[in-house]
């Protein structure tokens, strides 16, 4: 089933444009995917404290999330899916695995997951589960049922994002939160986006802490 959007904000606005050039159409919103890049070889570590909290230092005990991209993708209609692998670290343990695509076509969506080392629980979506339109305006809820399970990502619009990396200049984000399904899929609760940087912080519903950026790494860029 093809997500759908729930408010008219975010619908098409055609404009009509007189003389030879005929109609033309322009659209409103934020050009959602280019909050999740997905290109080259990524990396991303985030820290399980908040950078505000006086006991979020690197000397503290906090567990610690490294998100990789697998060099394997597969295609998905006109889509390029990537695979990206979230771990934590000391000692290293696979927790699950999601797989996303991002691109001007279809905006930001999910095409399915595993859970466990092993991969033992995994699930792919017959049809993708929208995150968001490659447009988007704040309080669209984009829903999506896929294999008897409907979910929905609701745009909660730009906010800023302090992260442990650059502290001081926070970043300017988009956030969705992904409700539905049985509850505990990894892909619900609420993720934050970050323009050329992708995720920037994300608080599953089962942990009291986010995921906040500690470092990203872009074609062996090391921060």
């Amino acid at each position: 089933m093809r997500a759908h959007v729930s408010t008219l904000a975010s619908l098409i606005s055609a404009v009509a444009v007189t003389g030879c050039g005929g109609p033309s159409t322009t659209y409103a919103g934020a050009s959602i995917h280019e909050y999740l890049p997905l290109e080259g070889d990524r990396e991303w570590e985030y820290w399980q404290c908040e950078p505000s909290s006086s006991s979020c230092t690197p000397d503290a005990d906090f567990e610690t999330l490294l998100v990789e991209k697998n060099p394997t993708t597969r295609s998905a209609g006109n889509s390029e899916v990537v695979t990206l692998e979230y771990s934590v670290l000391e000692p290293i343990e696979l927790l699950h695995t999601i797989d996303w695509s991002s691109d001007s076509r279809t905006g930001i969506q999910i095409h399915g997951w595993s859970v466990g080392a092993d991969g033992s629980e995994s699930f792919r979506a017959d049809s993708p589960i929208t995150v968001s339109e490659y447009k988007a305006n704040q309080d669209d809820v984009f829903e999506s049922t896929t294999d008897g399970l409907t979910f929905t990502s609701t745009f909660l619009g730009e906010t800023e994002c302090t992260t442990h990396w650059v502290p001081n200049d926070p970043y300017k984000c988009v956030q969705f939160r992904i409700e539905g399904g049985n509850g505990d899929e990894p892909i619900v609760g609420d993720w934050y986006f970050s323009q050329s940087w992708g995720m920037v912080r994300h608080q599953p519903t089962d942990l009291n802490a986010p995921w906040v950026l500690a470092c990203s790494e872009f074609d062996d860029d090391n921060c």
